[in-house]
């Protein structure tokens, strides 16, 4: 008897025991139809949270089967697993989604809440510290009560509130001194390009310096020498006695006088 649509999406934990690996693959590979790919990715979100890793990897290798859709409530298959703490199942998504270059990790589900939002709620604490493992993750990020992960309301778990919360704070403190290192690195690598940039001027400098001496072996005194004679003028004059009005006068005619003669 051939395996039906309805016992892949309800019937899961026997199609192995009754089917094995080999006929579930054939049937997963048959001739698609839009009714079937819809019905495959609800499949696929009940085996998330299953924690059926076994269909959950066949179901991958097909093409149609999309790790980021959603359901009518707007949650994701991370969020399905994240929800009923199927940590096989989360570990399996974000490999894939870094296999494939996708990041699932922020993605807002049903009450604009990412995933680490359900997982903190409902005290997966497990499950919080592998979603920590994510570089992308974004902890700022609020729901449609603008509210972050902490401020939202906690699990009844006191003590996996208390854990849950240290976990994250320790993520945000090493998040801000891993940007801090980044903003040094790069402050330094700005630092030396301007660096190299000053050298070649100076090199630059130096080159035509050395060229327009080559030219002109005193142009590098001649202009020194000009304004040492104009400092010695200017200080001649400075030192001179003033000459009134009268002595000008007097000067002048003297100076008539020898032109006549």
């Amino acid at each position: 008897m051939p395996i039906t649509l309805s016992e892949l999406e309800y019937s899961r934990s026997r199609l192995f025991r009754e089917y094995g690996e080999d006929e579930i693959t054939r049937f997963l590979n048959e001739r698609d139809t839009p009714d079937k790919v819809h019905l495959l990715n609800k499949a696929f979100h009940n085996a998330c949270g299953d924690n059926d890793t076994r269909l959950l990897k066949l179901m991958l290798a097909l093409k149609h089967i999309n790790i980021e859709v959603k359901t009518e409530m707007s949650d994701t298959p991370l969020a399905r697993a994240v929800a009923d703490n199927a940590e096989a199942s989360v570990d399996l998504l974000l490999l894939t989604a870094k296999a494939r270059s996708i990041s699932i990790i922020n993605t807002k589900c049903s009450g604009g809440a990412t995933v680490i939002m359900f997982a903190a709620m409902r005290g997966h604490t497990k499950i919080v510290n592998r979603l920590l493992e994510e570089t992308d993750i974004d902890l700022t990020l609020t729901d449609d009560n603008n509210k972050t992960v902490l401020e939202r309301q906690p699990s009844k778990n006191a003590e996996a509130n208390k854990d849950i919360t240290v976990l994250i704070n320790t993520a945000k403190e090493n998040a801000l001194k891993k940007l801090s290192i980044m903003q040094l690195s790069r402050l330094k690598e700005e630092a030396e390009y301007w660096q190299k940039q000053a050298e070649g001027l100076k090199r630059q400098v130096i080159f035509l310096t050395s060229e327009l001496y080559k030219q002109n072996p005193h142009f590098l005194f001649s202009n020194s020498a000009e304004t040492d004679k104009n400092e010695t003028k200017n200080q001649e004059q400075e030192l001179a006695p003033a000459v009134t009005g009268n002595q000008k006068q007097e000067k002048s005619g003297q100076g008539l006088i020898k032109g006549f003669f």
